[in-house]
């Protein structure tokens, strides 16, 4: 195990002086154990997201397709439906096999009592996805999911008020928000591939 750790070779040319810190000290170019461990426990998450989000945007699964041949005698239980189908303005839809692949699970916009904030809106912790572009969460509706803007306030207890961009009795994605995000951005971003919708 201690190999992992080895020094990783330097990138200076032959004859330059090792790279020192503020306080002279020579810099050493690798991870110690505690900065490997933490690096890959949030690397594990990003990339179970990003299997999922993959596997989700895959061409789907046979299971959620219907069986039935029209009159021309093709099968049309041989072809895939899409696992994921992605329409603008009303977000992402799962079939049944990629809603129980990512464990989706949902919740209430319920009223809590959080520290400085009694009967407030708030969400399971879990549903909240932070991002560059701001804080969203899943909105579920008929079977479509939408990622909707949120503005947080106080946390506490595994949940987050909600300030603005739901309402009390919304029903949230609990559970699967970053893998259906990641769905969403190979839907928009990586070319439709499966996902698209007809």
């Amino acid at each position: 195990m201690a190999s992992l750790f080895a020094r990783l070779p330097a990138r200076r040319g032959r004859d330059a002086a090792p790279p020192a810190t503020a306080d002279g000290a020579e810099r050493r170019p690798y991870l110690r154990a505690s900065e490997f461990a933490g690096s890959i426990g949030a690397l594990n998450a990003v990339l179970v997201a990003a299997l999922a989000a993959a596997l989700l945007a895959g061409c789907g699964s046979h299971a959620d397709s219907a069986a039935h041949a029209d009159g021309d005698g093709h099968d049309h239980a041989a072809e895939a439906a899409p696992a994921v189908v992605f329409k603008a303005g009303r977000g992402l839809q799962l079939g049944a096999t990629a809603a129980q692949f990512i464990g989706l699970a949902t919740a209430e916009v319920a009223a809590r009592d959080l520290p400085d904030a009694a009967g407030v809106p708030a969400v399971p912790e879990a549903a909240l996805l932070r991002t560059v572009r701001g804080e969203f969460v899943f909105v579920a509706n008929g079977g479509w999911y939408l990622r909707t803007p949120v503005r947080t306030g106080a946390a506490a207890g595994g949940w987050v008020e909600i300030r603005d961009g739901l309402y009390e009795g919304d029903t949230v994605v609990a559970h699967g928000a970053r893998a259906l995000w990641l769905a969403e951005i190979q839907a928009v971003n990586g070319g439709v591939s499966c996902t698209h919708g007809h």
